[in-house]
């Protein structure tokens, strides 16, 4: 039987997650600057608090996100992006711009201005 710590999970696995409801939400509001439960709530209200939690512990569980307990009483917890998720810049970037594109204007979303999403994804253009 495979162990399922963080580096013995398989690779499709690790795809499969991504792939999983909300986790790209997620993994992008991360981007954003979002650390907390309530602010991944705040930021996509159709998502229950059962269905995120499942999904930050999956992410967790996937290497692409760790959970930091800042405070014990009560009990307070901040995620961040590992190396790996921050791996995931070009690929969430190429989804924003491509959601920009075709899906919403830049006038509903003011964070797809071209220069926000570069900031926020640390994305330096290297086609030009």
């Amino acid at each position: 039987m495979i162990s399922e710590e963080k580096e013995d999970i398989l690779p499709e696995k690790k795809f499969d997650a991504l792939m999983r409801r909300c986790s790209i939400l997620i993994l992008k509001d991360m981007f954003m600057g979002e650390k907390k439960s309530n602010d991944f709530l705040e930021m996509n209200p159709r998502i229950s608090g059962k269905v995120l939690s499942d999904q930050l512990k999956n992410l967790e569980k996937c290497g692409y996100i760790e959970k930091i307990v800042v405070s014990t009483t009560p009990l307070k917890a901040e995620y961040h992006l590992t190396e790996q998720g921050r791996g995931l810049n070009r690929v969430l970037y190429e989804l924003m711009v491509f959601t920009k594109t075709y899906i919403v204007s830049e006038e509903e979303y003011e964070i797809l201005n071209e220069n926000n999403l570069k900031k926020c994804f640390d994305f330096e253009d290297t086609t030009k």
